[in-house]
């Protein structure tokens, strides 16, 4: 395999999954949040970045069609799992969290079973935005838990408090209203998910539909 630089950072988004998870869950504190969202926002950006090199340097490779949607899906999907703790897996974060894994799981099995017809369901413009979406959500969660922190007095129960903070907002609390504009931006996110899933689904059935036909 021709390890490129758009390859290289492929790769290194997909390990850059764990690398999330881990700084997230270490300590459960402002730093280890700080190091998390650092890693998830320099992942994403090669998200941008490795498909635009590809194209720019004509380094589009088998490696990076493949690989660039896994490793999109990877983090994303391990990031919100990860970040149902701190935020004491709140059902505004779980379902949005369970309707993206669903969606993942139902496009990967449609294009298993499509087998070499499985270009029918090349990555769309709905998908491209679910995805930025889903980016800029978690970003915003993140921070809207940092903030949270620095404003937590050392006896306040992280999960209590992440609570309250959803249900009761407050002007004088500054995370209060990020923290429900990332809730909101994530659900946005969930939609264009679940959106984008339908419209593969609606393709793939087509093609069995025109199958069944011919048969």
């Amino acid at each position: 395999m021709n390890w490129t630089i758009p390859n290289i950072l492929t790769a290194l988004r997909l390990i850059a999954a764990p690398a999330v998870v881990i700084a997230t869950l270490a300590f459960q504190d402002p730093l280890s949040y700080w190091i998390a969202l650092i890693i998830f926002v320099i992942a994403g950006l090669t998200d941008f970045v490795d498909g635009y090199l590809a194209r720019l340097w004509k380094q589009e490779t088998a490696f990076g069609k493949m690989m660039d949607p896994i490793a999109d899906k990877t983090i994303v999907i391990m990031t919100l799992i990860a970040l149902l703790v701190p935020f004491g897996f709140s059902a505004l974060i779980m379902i949005p969290t369970l309707v993206i894994i669903f969606r993942e799981i139902l496009v990967s099995g449609l294009r298993e079973f499509l087998g070499n017809k499985s270009n029918l369901l090349s990555v769309t413009r709905l998908a491209k935005w679910k995805t930025s979406f889903q980016i800029i959500a978690i970003c915003s969660l993140y921070i809207a838990l940092l903030l949270n922190s620095y404003q937590m007095s050392p006896n306040d129960n992280v999960k209590g408090t992440q609570l309250s903070i959803i249900l009761n907002p407050s002007p004088r609390n500054q995370s209060s209203i990020l923290l429900i504009g990332s809730i909101c931006l994530l659900w946005i996110a969930t939609i264009l998910t679940f959106l984008s899933g339908y419209e593969y689904l609606l393709k793939a059935i087509k093609f069995i539909s025109e199958k069944n036909k011919n048969d």
